[in-house]
């Protein structure tokens, strides 16, 4: 099978994410998966969006996250439709919804994730208290997930259950399939335990 990988991270730094970035992929290739690398994608209005977050925190006493702008969301997209540009991918596959979140229709699209956005509200420190501005913003990138040509999967040793339940929960509409991973890599490193209960 041939599959894009797209990431905002370096895909080669094992450091990158814990490890996880580099794994993932590692463990396509070491399956027999041909990979198309699509990484280190440039986030399209990082300062403006370091700077909302800055003055919702210390004016108004709420996190916004920029992550989920949908500028930045849309560059990204367009970045990874000129990296499939010329391949012959199969399905696109991402270690996070971002890169992936605005695509245009047309091949198949995974992503992995621990949990969803609306299950880690104010359940991690650094998404509590969230400004209504962030929580618009996720219900329009998760939206996208809706589609049937969708997958996400899940590898957590306890947590699976857990997203999965909130996943479905938070998220009645929609038709995207969910696979469970339940074997974590031991090279993959500390950061893959970070978010497992």
């Amino acid at each position: 099978m041939k599959i894009a990988h797209a990431t905002q991270f370096a895909a080669d730094d094992i450091h990158s994410w814990s490890g996880l970035v580099y794994h993932l992929r590692r463990a396509l290739q070491d399956a027999g998966c041909e990979v198309v690398t699509i990484d280190s994608l440039r986030e399209k209005g990082r300062i403006p969006g370091k700077l909302l977050e800055l003055a919702y925190k210390h004016l108004a006493g709420k996190t916004f996250i920029r992550q989920r702008s949908a500028g930045m969301l849309e560059g990204f997209a367009r970045q990874v439709e000129a990296g499939l540009a010329g391949t012959v991918a199969e399905v696109v596959f991402s270690p996070s919804s971002y890169p992936i979140a605005r695509l245009k229709p047309g091949l198949p699209t995974v992503f992995w994730t621990d949990a969803s956005f609306a299950g880690m509200v104010d359940f991690y420190p650094f998404m509590t208290d969230l400004c209504k501005r962030t929580l618009r913003r996720a219900r329009a990138a998760t939206s996208r997930w809706k589609r049937p040509s969708n997958l996400t999967g899940s590898a957590c040793r306890h947590g699976c259950i857990w997203w999965v339940a909130g996943h479905r929960e938070q998220y009645p509409g929609s038709s995207c399939v969910t696979a469970l991973f339940p074997k974590i890599p031991r090279r993959a490193g500390p950061g893959w335990m970070r978010f497992c209960p």
